[in-house]
């Protein structure tokens, strides 16, 4: 669901950004995706609270993780977040 929508923040940011591949249907099957992900979080929140929490939590402590390689490796991620010079 979050990657789906970055689909929508990239094209927001950058509207003239080269784009190699386009999203078939766009805004409108992006936009359906992100709905239908969204009531199946909410519905496994409400239907495994202690489960999803766990899960979540499992995911969270892959942050540290990112920062860390981050550190090492700082320059992909400035080029991909469009800071590098064109």
């Amino acid at each position: 669901m979050l990657t789906a929508t970055t689909v929508f923040v990239y094209r927001r940011r950058r509207p003239n950004a080269a784009r190699p591949y386009k999203v078939w249907g766009y805004p409108v099957l992006p936009a359906i995706f992100v709905v239908c992900a969204t009531a199946v979080l909410i519905s496994s929140y409400a239907g495994n609270l202690k489960g999803s929490l766990l899960g979540t939590a499992l995911i969270l402590l892959g942050l540290p993780v990112l920062w860390f390689v981050k550190k090492l490796y700082p320059g992909p991620s400035a080029e991909l977040e469009g800071t590098h010079a064109e």
